[in-house]
């Protein structure tokens, strides 16, 4: 992955757990290992995307439920066609 991509590590899920609340109830720890979302949980994942998207870019949005849910990380991650234009 690009070095300059937003998204090459993983999220600190307690840190963002921190600052946006909703988050909180889909973060725990995991035995002798790092605080993490749970990947299978639909809403977990619409509450990370809201975080993220709020944390990085100002930008605060609504998810439906009976929509589909974005990935943030993979949207961030692709190609950039203007990365080299633009610095």
């Amino acid at each position: 992955m690009h070095p300059r991509k937003p998204y090459r590590t993983p999220p600190d899920s307690a840190a963002l757990a921190r600052s946006f609340p909703e988050l909180k109830p889909y973060v725990s720890r995991k035995p002798n290992g790092p605080v993490s979302v749970d990947y299978q949980d639909d809403m977990a994942l619409r509450c990370l995307a809201r975080a993220s998207l709020y944390r990085d870019f100002g930008l605060s949005v609504d998810l439906p439920k009976d929509r589909l849910r974005p990935t943030v990380c993979t949207c961030c991650s692709q190609s950039r066609p203007d990365a080299k234009v633009v610095k």
